[in-house]
């Protein structure tokens, strides 16, 4: 009669973490343990299976072929609570070489999240604590959980977001990610998209809309203009030269304007005057993109500047006094 030890050792919520294998995978998995038998034993923590539920489940496939199964209590989890070992299975399962990076942080970066923030309360309750934590306690800024879970992948935040992004505003993609069908970050663009979408009907709806061949290339369409619009905005504010550190050269060159007596200028004259003109509004148009209310910002600019010139011509109306007090 085959041993394959007792039914209760698969834990659900573990065996849950487990990523399913493809079919041919499980296929060369099943005719490798069929020639060669088990190579490496079932890993278990106080006997439940940890590592090895596939290989369970093709031995109970193949009972007259494999008899018995080998299992071995994984030492270095002994002390180990339960949150702490699923994080265990979600690393182990990193490993994987099939899974793409995409499929590995869409289908455990959220559990990880949430598991790590777990064990750190446990931890808190404990009074133990692990490096970070004792970095902290010296003095040393708290990394955040999304970091935390990031440098395992081996990712920036952004990519951790673009899953919390799926997740929270286009859960119906999720199962495209995993397959590989959709790209995360083309998946997190939809989700984007469909954020402010109140209606759960509606929202659905446009999720599947830009699912499709068709809007996902209105996406990209959308995209590349947007980027297009970012640049040119960049490149006007690098040809208008001008940002907050030089608002005071500007204001000098208009009270220069304002203290000239009127002439007949010349045409070179007109167009540098002009000029000026050009970068003092282009100065206030991006003081007005940035918050500024037009009309404060035009008073205020000219304020100035005429109190400038009144201080400046009360100054050169007050005869000076000489030292003995005589004018």
């Amino acid at each position: 009669m085959a041993d394959f030890g007792k039914a209760e050792n698969i834990k659900p919520e573990f065996e849950a973490l487990i990523s399913p294998l493809a079919p041919e995978e499980y296929r060369l998995l099943t005719e490798s343990m069929l020639k060669y038998g088990q190579r490496e034993p079932i890993l278990t923590w106080h006997g439940f299976i940890i590592d090895g539920h596939h290989r369970k489940k093709i031995a109970s496939e193949h009972t007259d072929k494999i008899t018995q199964l080998k299992y071995e209590e994984y030492a270095p989890l002994i002390n180990a609570s339960d949150t702490e070992v699923k994080i265990w299975m979600i690393k182990n399962q990193l490993g994987r070489r099939n899974l793409t990076l995409d499929q590995k942080v869409m289908r455990y970066a959220g559990e990880l999240i949430k598991l790590e923030s777990e064990a750190a309360d446990e931890r808190k309750k404990a009074g133990v604590k692990i490096d970070h934590e004792l970095d902290v306690a010296q003095g040393h800024r708290a990394p955040e959980t999304r970091d935390i879970v990031a440098s395992v992948f081996g990712v920036g935040h952004s990519k951790i977001d673009e899953c919390k992004h799926v997740t929270e505003d286009a859960p119906a993609l999720i199962p495209d990610v995993l397959s590989g069908k959709t790209p995360l970050h083309t998946a997190a663009n939809i989700a984007k998209r469909v954020k402010d979408i109140k209606d759960p009907e509606e929202k659905a709806l446009k999720v599947q809309e830009y699912s499709t061949p068709a809007g996902k290339a209105q996406l990209r369409k959308d995209n590349k203009e947007a980027k297009e619009a970012r640049d040119a905005d960049s490149a006007r504010r690098r040809q208008a030269g001008i940002d907050n550190a030089e608002v005071s050269e500007v204001k000098d060159k208009k009270q220069v304007r304002l203290e000239a007596p009127e002439v007949e200028k010349t045409e070179a004259e007109q167009e540098k005057d002009d000029a000026l003109d050009d970068q003092i509004n282009a100065f206030i148009t991006i003081m007005i993109q940035d918050g500024y209310d037009i009309r404060d910002l035009e008073f205020r600019f000219n304020k100035i500047i005429r109190a400038e010139i009144i201080d400046q011509q009360k100054a050169e109306a007050i005869p000076k006094l000489n030292d003995d007090g005589s004018s």
